[in-house]
């Protein structure tokens, strides 16, 4: 897996890979992948190589999708595109997601409609191995038991609790769609964020599907001061406060968020690796 872009990536040393994999572009280290989508695209699209074989996610921007057909045409690769109009989404809820392609039946503890369409770019990436077939059940054993740590990933029942290290703004609209799945609740975030990230989209995205805000605090020299990032919170969630503390602002979000609600801890990977520990078992990464 690329780190981060793709062209002047450490792992971009594969003279003919299998297969070049390209997932949703966004907007995300813009400072080292330029400013534009077509930049970051073209940065993503450093993976492909003369004559392989490309998937790209399918509901990529169209200028994205442009750019993609434009190199792959240039490099005399192979662009492969899931077929969306073969996807019949079953469910969704928090546990999973459940949907057809081709006709045939999948399923992936992995929340959101996103997921479905990642799902499906491995899919298709595993059917076009050219030198490593693999059966179908073993393709749907493998989705079945995917794991995504900190990608709405659900670390309490009761009272709920839900992990989401996305700190983007592409990532808060999943995150939004995910918790349309959940009407009807209070919702309640402890969120932590990077100066350097957009935390002002983020804040206006999430705040339709939000009652309240914690702001917390990050071991990270680049986190922006929980005070900051709840006044900037203030202008899009009414009910807005800041605590430092992890545990304080956790317990302050339950109490906010009432024993039927849910809280959501979001804006950032440093955060959930910070607080992940505090739902796992001691010795174990899974939730207890």
């Amino acid at each position: 897996e690329v780190g981060l872009g793709g062209t002047y990536d450490s792992t971009n040393v594969i003279p003919m890979p299998e297969a070049a994999v390209i997932m949703s572009i966004g907007y995300d280290h813009m400072k080292v992948l330029g400013r534009t989508l077509e930049e970051i695209t073209l940065q993503k699209a450093g993976i492909i190589k003369k004559g392989c074989q490309v998937i790209s996610y399918p509901l990529q921007k169209e200028e994205v999708l442009t750019l993609l057909l434009r190199r792959t045409a240039e490099l005399q690769a192979r662009l492969i595109l899931p077929n969306t109009g073969s996807v019949r989404i079953r469910e969704l809820n928090i546990r999973g997601s459940s949907f057809t392609y081709g006709g045939e039946s999948f399923f992936t503890p992995l929340a959101g409609e996103h997921q479905v369409y990642n799902a499906v770019t491995a899919i298709e990436t595993v059917r076009n191995l050219p030198h490593f077939p693999v059966p179908e059940e073993a393709i749907r054993k493998g989705l079945a038991q995917t794991r995504f740590p900190a990608r709405f990933e659900v670390l309490s029942e009761k009272p709920l609790v839900i992990l989401d290290g996305g700190h983007n703004p592409d990532c808060a609209q999943t995150v939004r769609q995910a918790l349309s799945m959940l009407p009807g609740i209070r919702k309640v975030a402890v969120m932590g964020m990077m100066a350097d990230k957009d935390y002002r989209q983020v804040l206006e995205i999430l705040a339709g599907s939000l009652d309240a805000v914690v702001t917390t605090s990050v071991q990270n020299p680049r986190v922006l001061p929980p005070e900051d990032l709840c006044e900037a919170a203030r202008d899009y969630i009414s009910n807005a406060y800041a605590e430092p503390d992890h545990t304080a602002a956790l317990a302050q979000a339950r109490a906010l968020a009432g024993e039927d609600g849910l809280v959501l801890i979001c804006g950032s990977l440093y955060l959930a690796e910070e607080i992940r520990p505090l739902f796992t078992e001691k010795g174990s990464d899974k939730p207890v």
